[in-house]
């Protein structure tokens, strides 16, 4: 059976199946290489805390990474302060996205609440002026006629 910390420093940082888009290693393959089905993220981060891809890996980096239940054993590793910053960041972020679709959600209702005034006023002209048939026309034509003849 293969350590955790064997597995991670044998991953291929270019092989993008074995990443998640965060760039952490996937559970499921570290799951395969170790042979422990039951393995969670949880422990493969206490194993190695911060542990992620690099966009260009240095093999050397992993060298520092120690064996299992070492917390010193972490490739890369964040402040407090920049952990706690980017949190703020993210949340600040939900936040205006929450606001952003709750004014899409108003436009939207306000935009029905206009295509519903503009029908009613359509049914209302249509009701004030009765469409033409050409029958209705000729019939028009012949009258006014008859009132410009009787003059």
């Amino acid at each position: 059976m293969t350590t955790i910390t064997e597995v991670l420093k044998s991953l291929d940082h270019d092989d993008d199946t074995l990443w998640t888009a965060a760039g952490l290693p996937k559970v499921e393959v570290i799951q395969e290489l170790t042979g422990d089905e039951d393995l969670s993220r949880k422990e493969i981060d206490e194993v190695a805390p911060g542990f992620e891809r690099f966009e260009s890996f240095d093999p050397r980096a992993v060298d520092d990474l120690q064996d299992e239940g070492s917390i010193d054993g972490r490739l890369e590793t964040k402040s407090e302060s920049e952990i706690s910053l980017l949190r703020d960041k993210k949340s600040e972020i939900e936040s205006l996205i929450q606001e952003k679709k709750q004014e899409k959600i108003d436009l939207d209702a306000g935009i029905a609440d206009l295509f519903s005034e503009r029908d009613k006023i359509i049914n209302q002209l249509e009701v004030m002026q009765p469409k033409l048939t050409n029958e209705g026309a000729i019939r028009e034509y012949l009258k006014r006629q008859k009132e410009i003849s009787v003059e």
